[in-house]
């Protein structure tokens, strides 16, 4: 990533983890969160943009009232991968984020050249 990072033409978006029953159960909950964080860190640290996928996903789950069952393919034993439902959502809520980023860059490229 530090490659990347020299390079100074690409923007670097980490994304943390997914909030799914695989990685919410009592022996994984403490693990997950603390890799959450870490994720979180490093971003901060190197200075690159973390998709905070994790609270996202919480939220849909929390405040939205979306159940494990939208959120995580059917055909998953393990419920560990999304949905493609989960998938769509979660890839327009990035673009979203792009899109705004981007438009931010821009107007602080133009004011900064006046």
């Amino acid at each position: 990533m530090e490659r990347l990072i020299e390079y100074e033409r690409a923007d670097i978006i980490l994304m943390d983890l997914q909030f799914v029953p695989a990685l919410l159960t009592p022996a994984k909950v403490d693990a997950a969160k603390k890799m959450v964080l870490a994720i979180t860190t490093v971003a901060r640290d190197l200075r690159v943009n973390v998709f905070r996928r994790f609270e996202l996903m919480k939220g849909w789950h929390e405040i939205e009232k979306i159940s494990f069952d939208a959120m995580v393919n059917p055909g998953d034993p393990d419920r560990l991968h999304d949905s493609d439902w989960a998938t769509q959502r979660l890839t327009g809520s990035l673009r979203d984020e792009i899109v705004r980023g981007a438009a931010r860059a821009l107007a602080a490229q133009k004011g900064g050249a006046s």
